[in-house]
């Protein structure tokens, strides 16, 4: 699906920068949001008045391209505002989902998927643009390791000291040409072989794997951690999906799962795709893949 460079593939994911807030544009941005901010002030009650003011803080924060957890703000942000905004006035705040399938070919570089935001009479329609692999695989990079996975044969509560150790003892990839796949992967319940997809790559990547067991360990840490955040994410969305669910918008709600569950498909493949490579320069992706998850 991917066809991506392991140079500059992983340097992209290394140096990703492209969701860094557009400090120029941040203005013409906030201005959209003049009108909803007076009509706030008019249909709300005054104790509300900080708490709106953070929310439109969080909507006008502009950027190239949002993550999943930018997006579940800023959609959180705009249903509290249709909330606090109150009756009749809260069926007036829309949001419509634009899949990538729907967007014009120009757009695509802007991202995978679309959401638009609009307030009747009040906000012109807003876009947020999301979906895009690196960008996502650049923030799961930073979520804490953990093993809630259960990925590691130990215990799902193992500190970040306890799974480094397991790592360095137990875990190992062994070639066997008389075991089911043609490896055995130590460290790891049998019932996580097909998770974490070590049968999917070529030949030559798993020796790679069972020779190398730095490359082993952080291809298993960045599956922990894409698993963390998009849990984490999931369980963010959960409330939002109920949301539009309660307000007679459940397709707008099923149409949101259905994007944010091909986002994340779609970032595991990239990442599967990342260690997948024929000639593969292990030292280089262990370099660039160890320091963006220590990256700060």
């Amino acid at each position: 699906m991917w066809n991506i460079s392991i140079i500059n593939g992983i340097e992209s994911f290394f140096n990703f920068t492209v969701n860094s807030t557009n400090k120029a544009e941040q203005p013409t941005t906030a201005n959209k949001f003049d009108k909803l901010s007076i009509a706030m002030e008019k249909w709300s009650d005054p104790s509300d008045k900080g708490e709106i003011e953070q929310h439109l803080q969080t909507l006008f924060r502009h950027q190239s391209i949002d993550n999943t957890e930018s997006v579940y703000a800023k959609l959180s942000a705009f249903i509290r505002l249709a909330s606090l905004a109150g009756e009749p006035h809260r069926n007036d705040f829309k949001i419509q989902m634009v899949p990538y399938s729907d967007i014009s070919s120009e757009h695509c570089h802007f991202g995978f998927s679309k959401i638009d935001i609009l307030v009747n009479g009040i906000l012109d329609k807003v876009s947020i643009w999301f979906g895009d692999p690196m960008n996502e695989l650049f923030y799961a990079m930073k979520v804490p390791l953990t093993n809630s996975s259960e990925y590691l044969a130990g215990e799902s509560s193992m500190s970040i000291k306890e799974i480094n150790a397991f790592m360095q003892n137990d875990l190992a990839l062994v070639i066997d040409d008389n075991g089911p796949y043609g490896f055995s992967l130590h460290g790891v319940d049998d019932k996580n072989q097909n998770r974490l997809d070590i049968a999917s790559f070529s030949l030559e990547v798993r020796e790679k794997l069972a020779e190398n067991k730095q490359f082993l360990q952080s291809f298993i840490m960045a599956k922990m951690k894409c698993f963390d955040y998009f849990s984490a994410t999931a369980s963010s969305l959960s409330l939002i999906f109920s949301e539009l669910a309660g307000h007679n918008s459940l397709e707008t709600a099923k149409d949101l799962k259905q994007e944010f569950d091909k986002i994340r498909e779609n970032t595991e493949q990239t990442l599967f795709n990342l260690f997948n490579q024929n000639n593969i320069d292990t030292e280089n992706i262990i370099e660039h893949c160890n320091t963006l998850m220590k990256k700060i």
